[in-house]
């Protein structure tokens, strides 16, 4: 069975998510509203995409209640952890969410083998 992981960028009114197969290759890249309609559709789009494990980056809050209400395993990476792979993997090093969720789908990945 193939393995799905994914990586959420977590801000006040929206999510930015990425989903990955175990090869890397992306399935969906999409923001959320940080809104029980918005947290409802990013759960249903993780399960339909039986997503393993979830990375985000603190342990607790509403949507890491509704990603566990939802059945899903969560993996908390403090924001640092990703911060530090700017330098090595782009060339201005700046934020990015979209970035932030592509690591933070990599770093799931990687803890769930």
């Amino acid at each position: 069975m193939a393995s799905n992981y994914a990586g959420v960028d977590w801000a006040s009114e929206k999510h930015d998510v990425l989903i990955a197969d175990e090869t890397g290759e992306e399935l969906l890249s999409a923001s959320f509203a940080h809104d029980e309609a918005g947290l409802r559709s990013l759960c249903r789009a993780l399960v339909r995409h039986d997503v393993q494990l979830v990375a985000v980056e603190r342990p607790d809050g509403l949507l890491v209640e509704r990603l566990l209400d939802a059945g899903l395993r969560v993996l908390a990476l403090h924001p640092n952890q990703v911060a530090a792979t700017r330098a090595r993997f782009r060339a201005a090093g700046g934020k990015s969410d979209r970035f932030d969720a592509t690591k933070r789908t990599q770093s799931s990945s990687f803890a769930f083998r």
